[in-house]
């Protein structure tokens, strides 16, 4: 009976592929309404280094009767050893537009950061970074390379969250400044594109990128989807291993400990199975409230960490194929999976 629950959900996700995102939605948006918030997430992992996170948003409050978009630049600096910097910054003037091309667009914070689809440039009082997109991008579908890893659950009318990734791994070339550190190098780049009007109900989220591997974990609900689905995908040199979404108790077997900053969980499909252990020092997460709180008034933070230890499975027909360690990763839990909902 819960196979073929699952596969009726399958069904119904791949039977209407117009309505999926595509690479195009790595363009801006035009706002769908107040409260609103559109983000580019870049994360760069230097393995002789550490992490660079870079967003750059847009955002609209909730009580704002001009609907007037701001900008809103975040950095955290999560080095192998030694102190996590964050860095967030708000702007009233911020400008986006499209391009011709496929997926093409510029972000600016005039007289701060200028982004388009293959380079960031950033200056501020406290810091600089530079990166170049170098290599091809490594995305997470074969044919519709920008459809959401939750297929068209992101794309239904009632669902306020859209999300996709568009790489798993790019190369890339960066330069950071700052008074107690100067970095330079190539490092693989993991990004992702969300827009919405609503902070999600509950979510998870696991992901390491590095040049010979890779993995994202996502989970959670929306306010417009309550059935808790996860999907996920490991590559490898030696495999790679996609799960389409898939719910919570049935085909996925989850334990979440988000006040222990520790997430264990198992996805099965007939022939395969990929097992995923993050976990984390609690004291290396940091509450992120925008847009959460900041602007969509919702209950809870989201809780982050890129200093999570991952360690991942994959079995075929019951046997082990692979196992894969990553020694720093991100790990998240918000809305309803946050400490503070527990």
């Amino acid at each position: 009976m819960a196979n073929r629950i699952h596969t009726i959900v399958i069904l119904v996700l791949i039977s209407m592929p117009s309505m999926a995102t595509t690479l195009a939605d790595l363009k801006p948006h035009t706002p769908s309404g107040k409260p609103w918030n559109e983000q580019w997430f870049y994360y760069f992992n230097d393995p002789q280094v550490g992490y660079f996170k870079i967003s750059l948003q847009t955002f609209i409050y909730a009580n704002d009767p001009e609907l007037k978009e701001r900008g809103y630049l975040h950095l955290v600096y999560t080095p192998i050893q030694g102190e996590i910097r964050t860095y967030d910054y708000l702007y009233d003037d911020v400008q986006v537009e499209a391009k011709d091309s496929t997926y093409g667009f510029r972000f600016s914070i005039p007289g701060v950061a200028e982004m388009d689809e293959s380079s960031i440039r950033i200056n501020t009082e406290d810091f600089s970074f530079s990166s170049d997109l170098v290599g091809p991008h490594q995305h997470y579908w074969r044919l519709n390379k920008g459809a959401s890893p939750y297929s068209l659950l992101t794309s239904l009318p009632n669902v306020a969250n859209r999300w996709f990734v568009f790489s798993l791994a790019t190369p890339a070339r960066y330069t950071f400044s700052a008074d107690y550190a100067q970095h330079q190098g190539t490092a693989s780049t993991y990004i992702d594109k969300g827009w919405s009007t609503s902070q999600a109900t509950n979510y998870a989220f696991v992901m390491a990128t590095e040049a010979d591997q890779q993995l994202m974990l996502a989970g959670g609900s929306d306010e417009g989807f309550a059935i808790e689905m996860w999907a996920g995908q490991f590559h490898s040199t030696e495999h790679k291993m996609t799960f389409l979404p898939s719910i919570a108790g049935l085909t996925v077997t989850r334990t979440l400990s988000p006040c222990e900053g520790k997430l264990d969980i198992q996805l099965k499909s007939f022939d395969k199975e990929m097992r995923i252990h993050a976990a984390a020092d609690t004291a290396d997460f940091e509450d992120s409230t925008l847009p959460s709180i900041d602007v969509f008034n919702a209950e809870y933070p989201s809780a982050k960490t890129m200093n999570a230890d991952i360690q991942v499975e994959l079995y075929k027909f019951g046997q082990l194929k692979q196992q894969a360690h990553f020694a720093q990763g991100a790990l998240e839990f918000g809305g309803g999976m946050h400490c503070d909902a527990q």
